[in-house]
């Protein structure tokens, strides 16, 4: 009996001693519930932010980036991607991020493979504003 319970304790052991601890980001993104902060801005999630700031700098780079405008929309999409499956927010403010989200997202799936100065300043406008709702 005794060897038995050895035998379960050395392998609870091995499984709590095998386990990965988690990786800093995963230790760091839990979800938020969130209220708004003196400004009326709702806590985003690191990576909705990061997300959000490197489209802005696709946007703001081209053309001199050296993407043509199907580059671009991709990119945009792979970003939008990457927002959505990394997003950690619930709540209003998860909804509300959604409202901000969903008319970008139409804004840069129409864009020509050439856009024209006011669909890239439409967006550019667009992304500038998040920084007033989100922190």
């Amino acid at each position: 009996m005794s060897s038995c319970v050895s035998i379960r304790a050395v392998f609870i052991l091995m499984v709590v001693a095998c386990t990965p601890a988690p990786t800093e980001e995963q230790a760091i993104e839990v979800p938020i519930e969130a209220t708004r902060d003196a400004q009326g801005r709702w806590p985003a999630n690191a990576a909705t932010t990061e997300g959000l700031r490197g489209m802005q700098a696709l946007v703001e780079g081209y053309p001199d980036n050296g993407l043509t405008g199907g580059l671009l929309k991709d990119s945009l999409e792979e970003r939008m991607g990457t927002i959505f499956v990394r997003c950690t927010m619930e709540g209003e403010a998860h909804e509300d991020l959604h409202d901000y989200l969903l008319p970008l997202i139409g804004m840069y799936r129409e864009l020509p493979a050439d856009p024209d100065s006011s669909q890239l300043a439409a967006i550019r406008e667009h992304l500038e504003a998040y920084g007033g709702l989100f922190h």
